[in-house]
Protein backbone atom coordinates (compact mmCIF):
# COMPACT_ATOMS: atom_id res chain seq x y z
CA UNK A 1 0.00 0.00 0.00
CA UNK A 2 1.25 3.46 -0.85
CA UNK A 3 1.63 5.91 2.00
CA UNK A 4 0.59 9.52 1.80
CA UNK A 5 4.23 10.55 1.73
CA UNK A 6 4.84 8.47 -1.39
CA UNK A 7 1.96 9.90 -3.42
CA UNK A 8 4.01 12.87 -4.58
CA UNK A 9 6.03 10.43 -6.69
CA UNK A 10 2.97 8.86 -8.33
CA UNK A 11 1.53 9.72 -11.73
CA UNK A 12 -1.86 11.38 -11.92
CA UNK A 13 -3.34 8.11 -13.20
CA UNK A 14 -1.94 6.18 -10.23
CA UNK A 15 -3.17 8.81 -7.78
CA UNK A 16 -6.69 8.53 -9.21
CA UNK A 17 -6.55 4.73 -9.01
CA UNK A 18 -5.31 4.90 -5.43
CA UNK A 19 -8.05 7.35 -4.48
CA UNK A 20 -10.69 5.07 -5.98
CA UNK A 21 -9.26 2.16 -4.01
CA UNK A 22 -9.40 4.14 -0.76
CA UNK A 23 -12.98 5.16 -1.43
CA UNK A 24 -13.99 1.55 -2.09
CA UNK A 25 -12.30 0.43 1.12
CA UNK A 26 -14.05 3.15 3.10
CA UNK A 27 -17.40 2.26 1.60
CA UNK A 28 -16.88 -1.32 2.74
CA UNK A 29 -16.14 -0.11 6.27
CA UNK A 30 -18.94 2.44 6.62
CA UNK A 31 -22.65 1.68 6.57
CA UNK A 32 -24.32 4.98 5.70
CA UNK A 33 -27.83 3.70 6.46
CA UNK A 34 -27.38 3.60 10.22
CA UNK A 35 -26.50 6.38 12.65
CA UNK A 36 -23.20 5.97 14.47
CA UNK A 37 -23.34 3.98 17.71
CA UNK A 38 -22.54 7.01 19.87
CA UNK A 39 -25.60 8.80 18.52
CA UNK A 40 -28.06 6.21 19.84
CA UNK A 41 -27.65 7.39 23.44
CA UNK A 42 -28.34 10.99 22.42
CA UNK A 43 -31.46 9.97 20.49
CA UNK A 44 -32.75 7.92 23.43
CA UNK A 45 -32.19 10.83 25.84
CA UNK A 46 -34.00 13.29 23.58
CA UNK A 47 -36.90 10.89 23.04
CA UNK A 48 -37.23 10.38 26.79
CA UNK A 49 -37.24 14.16 27.35
CA UNK A 50 -39.87 14.60 24.66
CA UNK A 51 -42.11 11.87 26.12
CA UNK A 52 -41.81 13.45 29.57
CA UNK A 53 -42.58 16.89 28.16
CA UNK A 54 -39.18 18.21 29.22
CA UNK A 55 -37.80 18.88 25.78
CA UNK A 56 -36.57 22.35 25.12
CA UNK A 57 -37.22 24.30 22.02
CA UNK A 58 -35.21 27.01 20.41
CA UNK A 59 -35.69 29.13 17.37
CA UNK A 60 -33.33 28.64 14.46
CA UNK A 61 -31.53 31.99 14.79
CA UNK A 62 -30.76 31.38 18.47
CA UNK A 63 -29.50 27.85 17.75
CA UNK A 64 -27.17 29.14 15.01
CA UNK A 65 -25.92 31.93 17.30
CA UNK A 66 -25.10 29.42 20.06
CA UNK A 67 -23.35 27.04 17.68
CA UNK A 68 -21.22 29.86 16.29
CA UNK A 69 -20.26 30.89 19.81
CA UNK A 70 -19.34 27.31 20.74
CA UNK A 71 -17.24 26.91 17.59
CA UNK A 72 -15.60 30.32 17.90
CA UNK A 73 -17.08 31.64 14.66
CA UNK A 74 -17.35 35.42 14.57
CA UNK A 75 -20.77 36.76 13.85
Amino acid sequence: MTTLLETDRQTKHNKVALTKQWIEELQDEVNGDEPPAWHEAILEKRLKEWVQGNEGSQNWDEAIRELKMELGIKM
